[in-house]
């Protein structure tokens, strides 16, 4: 249990008075100004409250506008089904049932899109209303209501005045019909037997129908990337109960897990099983605040990132078996050792949050080479199989591919925002057995996949997949498993199937 009486592990003479949120660490008011001045810090007294509410935190930062709100299909059959209100981020839009269909009020809304996974209505067909939301029961000939017509309701509760919001509707399509948003496209189902019904259902005008459907091809296209056999497949949950560090703080020896402590007041690392049952915590007097760690060079060694020592910091290489130390590397040329990565050739890359550069260092832990290029807190690194260098920069909400000797960039992507290919607080970056990079995107609760020349492929998790504050990501190239690391202490195991 923190609490401002206890001593600072850093400045034993100084109290802790602070919480970095972006380190995960308490600190001391000398703490705060000299090493975290930058960083995400709260009063003592209320991380805990922000670390159990961190996702109505994220909410709350959200834009007032909504720009990307996306009805599901068992949402809507929800809301016809029961009374009551349904508010999507705050007041931007309230849903409320009504006799005979839904009515929204909105609020500031700039942008709204429906998105409704359904296909044509058939006899038999278990919902027995086709593509009708809220429709009869199976057998019956009860009249539900189409994606177009729900649209038609949203918009003619938009107040006198008011701007018209845009407003993208996806609905079943084949290669004749077309949608039921195209002027002469194919009506909707009406009745429990599944019978088609022709017509014209738009909301939208002919200017806006070639837009909307490129976003239904690309919105297609995700769907069946997310179907393939790439996609990930989650297996299970466990609970780190001690919490989880940002960045490369999650590994794997000999089929159990290690996980840097991010609740330790002095430095740990706990260990589970494969199954994720916990097993043992592993201290010693050396690491005072582990947080990156890798697989060593030699065989059952794990190479742990001290952030903090006495002269700086330090790589500990310990024991995976009983974490007694081997050896220490690095005194004397890191300052905020963060994030390691190991590459083909048995080298060490360490992230400097503090130095804001990038280390290299050889198997026997000589410093070889510095890497800068605009780093503000290079919090993550991750080495692509050619050799090149990711980096994960939180501050900048940024990732860069650099050439490993020249430290050329080869390119950068992201930039803070809520956007498709924005990212907020990044604390995270892996590469699979592919070169693909993997991208925690912590307060945008979302995976970035890129490939490996760094650019878009697709959101690879999302919250629709349980993705809640990602701090930490590691990859099992052997047995083909994804592990997450989430805000609230908890990891999640997935079977990742790498794109070529």
């Amino acid at each position: 249990m923190l609490s401002t009486s206890m001593p600072c592990d850093r400045h034993p003479e100084r109290q802790m008075c602070a919480y970095c949120m972006t380190c995960d660490d308490p600190i001391c008011l000398r703490c705060l100004f000299d090493q975290h001045r930058h960083h995400e810090c709260l009063e003592l007294e209320l991380a805990a409250k922000a670390k159990r509410e961190i996702l109505a935190k994220v909410e709350a930062d959200i834009d007032d506008q909504l720009a990307d709100l996306r009805l599901t299909m068992d949402e809507v059959q929800d809301l016809t089904k029961r009374a009551g209100t349904l508010r999507k981020r705050g007041n931007d839009v309230e849903v409320v049932q009504e006799t005979g269909g839904l009515k929204a009020a909105f609020t500031n809304v700039t942008s709204l899109e429906l998105t409704f996974e359904d296909t044509p209505g058939a006899a038999g067909q278990a919902s027995g209303a086709g593509r009708y939301i809220g429709g009869a029961s199976k057998g019956d000939a009860g009249r539900g209501m189409s994606s177009c017509e729900l649209a038609q309701h949203l918009m003619s509760a938009v107040p006198p005045g008011a701007a018209k919001p845009t407003l993208v509707c996806h609905c079943w399509t084949d290669k004749t019909a077309g949608c039921c948003a195209s002027k002469t496209g194919r009506g909707t189902n009406k009745t429990g037997g599944g019978a088609n019904k022709t017509g014209a259902a738009s909301v939208f005008d002919s200017a806006t129908n070639a837009a909307d459907s490129a976003a239904r091809v690309a919105e297609a296209k995700e769907k069946e990337d997310k179907n393939a056999n790439s996609r990930c497949r989650k297996l299970f949950d466990f609970d780190t109960k001690k919490g989880v560090c940002a960045g490369n703080t999650i590994t794997k020896v000999d089929g159990r897990v290690f996980i840097a402590d991010s609740m330790a007041v002095t430095g740990r690392i706990n260990v589970y099983g494969q199954d994720g049952q916990y097993e043992k915590t592993i201290y010693n007097d050396e690491m005072k605040c582990p947080r990156g760690m890798a697989v060593a060079a030699s065989p059952g060694l794990i190479v742990v990132c001290d952030s903090y020592c006495e002269n700086g910091s330090q790589l500990v290489v310990i024991s995976a078996a009983d974490g007694k130390v081997s050896r220490v590397m690095g005194k004397g040329k890191l300052k905020c050792a963060a994030g390691i990565a190991l590459t083909n050739h048995g080298n060490y890359v360490v992230s400097d949050t503090l130095a804001k550069c990038v280390h290299v260092f050889d198997t026997k832990g000589k410093h070889k080479t510095t890497l800068r290029a605009d780093f503000e807190c290079p919090k993550s690194v991750a080495v692509c199989p050619d050799g090149h260098i990711v980096v994960c920069d939180t501050d900048k909400a940024r990732v860069t591919l650099m050439d490993s000797d020249t430290a050329k960039v080869r390119m950068t992507y992201g930039s803070w925002g809520k956007g498709t290919q924005n990212l907020d607080t990044p604390s995270c970056v892996i590469t699979d057995s592919k070169g693909n990079i993997l991208i925690a995107d912590s307060l945008n609760n979302r995976i970035h996949q890129l490939t490996a020349e760094g650019k878009f492929r697709r959101h690879l998790l999302t919250e629709t997949d349980g993705i809640a504050g990602p701090k930490a990501l590691f990859f099992d190239k052997e047995a083909s498993l994804l592990y997450v690391g989430h805000s609230m202490n908890k990891v999640s195991v997935y079977k990742y199937r790498p794109l070529t």
